[in-house]
């Protein structure tokens, strides 16, 4: 994404927002329009939500995502990090033009259709555990 992480802490390297917009756009140009550079929470909270937003956009399943609190304010920064592994794996399923580093377990699709969401409003990847993905790929 282009920004060194230096000696702050996930948390506060996350907090504003930007690297994850920057992050969703390095992914897909464009899907975040405007990034706040403001360094006003009510602005970085927005960026956060835009980010959720992004992930949803790209096929991201609820059960994956976290609140804007988790990370603003420091509350589960595990479910946090457990969104930004399973968007990983959905851009590896949605958008397979995207070249760039692979992160995650490829998320499955809900029946035939692999390709981008036909509604914003509903995800068609599911999120397996990785005990499955194993399970799955010894039974090829």
């Amino acid at each position: 994404v282009g920004s060194v992480k230096g000696d702050t802490t996930v948390a506060e390297w996350l907090k504003s927002g930007i690297i994850l917009c920057n992050l969703v756009n390095a992914i897909q140009p464009g899907l975040i329009r405007t990034v706040n550079q403001q360094n006003v929470p009510f602005k970085q909270m927005e960026n956060i939500t835009k980010f959720l937003n992004a992930a949803r956009d790209l096929g991201l399943p609820e059960s994956s995502m976290f609140d804007t609190p988790d990370l603003y304010e420091e509350k589960n920064l595990d479910s946090v990090i457990t969104c930004i592994y399973a968007l990983g794996g959905a851009v590896q399923t949605v958008c397979p033009e995207f070249t760039g580093p692979k992160l995650g377990i490829p998320l499955i699709a809900k029946g035939k259709d692999v390709t981008k969401p036909k509604s914003k409003t509903s995800s068609h990847l599911l999120h397996l555990d990785p005990e499955q993905v194993a399970s799955m790929r010894e039974e090829l």
